[in-house]
């Protein structure tokens, strides 16, 4: 049975250059936050999951907007401090609806006032023994903040808040469409210009971890499948290059082999898996 209230996940989606190190994922980690820890925990508090929607570094899209506006809830992830994400936060916040924050333990510091907001903070290693439970207490967190909030944003009654924000009812004119076209236009031109200037080598640099994990590595996987409920056995792992091979026994459903699949280019460090299921 579907959920019938919808959580909004708003996140960053790059990892910046100046905290990559800090993540042995490197640049895919937030996508891996997002697959093995996020989503199942919306869901395990009985919501539909909205991912976060890809954007430009200069533009806030309009979809993103209406998902602000209409979602039961708003899941906030202010790791790393990105800076679209403080500004969906006052967004949401100007509209007085709940949000749920949450920020990893690398991100030490939040630039304003933490003692009036109910934080939780998970652990960013994604360590697969750990991950069942953090998906349990990051669930509870979910269901405890909207359940608080009576349909409100809690900060109005700590700054006293009295006018709302309210949403343009109006149809955009020809004018503001063009503005917008502008606006896009010139984001890419920038992007544009910062790839010519980088060179070959900071594009192509990631951070691998060791493909030589053996039995240990399957060890983990299976604990990993373990714990999220997939029921499946992982017989081999064969790396090559960037491309892992999996062959597994039994049957798993769409999210499970996202979640399974993200983990993997975690613990492995690649980016194209696999999986070939073996007869019983």
């Amino acid at each position: 049975m579907a959920n019938s209230k919808s959580c909004f996940i708003i996140m960053p989606v790059t990892v910046p250059e100046i905290v990559k190190d800090r993540y042995r994922d490197g640049s895919e980690h937030f996508r891996h936050v997002l697959d093995c820890l996020l989503i199942p925990s919306v869901e395990k508090a009985g919501f539909n999951a909205i991912p976060p929607l890809a954007r430009g570094s200069d533009l806030i899209h309009a979809e993103i907007i209406k998902q602000l506006e209409t979602t039961d809830l708003v899941l906030c992830d202010m790791s790393a401090l990105n800076p679209n994400v403080f500004f969906e936060f006052g967004i949401r916040t100007s509209l007085n609806k709940p949000v749920c924050v949450v920020k990893d333990d690398l991100t030490k510091h939040i630039p304003f006032d933490t003692g009036i907001i109910n934080f939780h903070e998970y652990l960013s290693a994604l360590e697969p023994w750990d991950l069942a439970k953090e998906i349990t207490v990051l669930s509870e967190h979910i269901k405890a903040s909207y359940e608080r909030s009576d349909g409100k944003n809690t900060l109005w009654k700590y700054f006293g808040l009295r006018a709302e924000a309210a949403a343009y009812e109006g149809e955009p004119g020809s004018d503001n469409k063009l503005d917008l076209i502008n606006l896009q236009l010139g984001s890419m031109l920038r992007r544009l210009d910062d790839f010519e200037k980088k060179s070959l080598f900071d594009y192509g640099k990631k951070i691998m971890l060791d493909s030589n994990k053996g039995d240990e590595g399957l060890s983990y996987l299976q604990l990993f499948a373990k714990n999220n409920d997939i029921d499946v056995k992982i017989i081999e792992v064969s790396i090559s290059e960037d491309k892992a091979q999996v062959e597994l026994v039994g049957l798993i459903s769409d999210n499970q082999e996202k979640m399974l699949k993200a983990y993997i280019e975690l613990f492995y460090g690649v980016s194209n898996v696999v999986f070939h299921e073996v007869p019983f």
